[in-house]
């Protein structure tokens, strides 16, 4: 069940995206598991390299997993922080028991992790239930909605 609070938020750039990204990293206490739901171009892979990059990956390492499905990323180390991000693009996926051959449920199962989800919707009945949905609406070339929804 959601909580009651659901922030919204209004992104001009990409730069202001980022700055979002990063307050809600802060705000919900590092979630471990992060469900971006949008369509295309709006917004959810700047979103996800501004989280890798709140952890201190370079963005330049941050890239869209559209066509192998998920990237790996070690995190530097750094207090109570996780140690780990994994990276899904769900685009291509027809069925939610397909995203079991990548190896999810064990990526699940592991300590010290964050995993972004774009396009979760695919597998919605497999998704815990302890997550943050965060939706991405595009308003138009230069403004976006940003929508994000606990279940913590």
């Amino acid at each position: 069940m959601p909580q009651k609070q659901r922030p919204v938020y209004f992104s001009k750039s990409v730069a202001q995206t980022k700055k979002i990204a990063k307050e809600i990293i802060q705000t919900f206490s590092y979630p471990e598991i992060i469900c971006l739901y949008g369509d295309l171009g709006s917004g959810k892979t700047i979103f996800a390299k501004a989280v890798g990059q709140f952890f201190g990956l370079e963005e330049k390492t941050i890239k869209s997993p559209t066509y192998v499905f998920y990237h790996t990323h070690q995190l530097p180390p750094l207090k109570k922080t996780p140690r780990w991000l994994y990276h899904f693009d769900l685009y291509r996926l027809n069925h939610a028991h397909e995203v079991e051959g990548l190896g999810f449920s064990e990526i699940l199962q592991q300590k010290n992790k964050i995993i972004l989800i774009e396009w979760p919707q695919i597998i919605a009945s497999i998704l815990p239930e302890k997550r943050l949905e965060i939706y991405f609406t595009y308003l138009n070339d230069q403004e976006r909605k940003i929508e994000v929804t606990p279940f913590l």
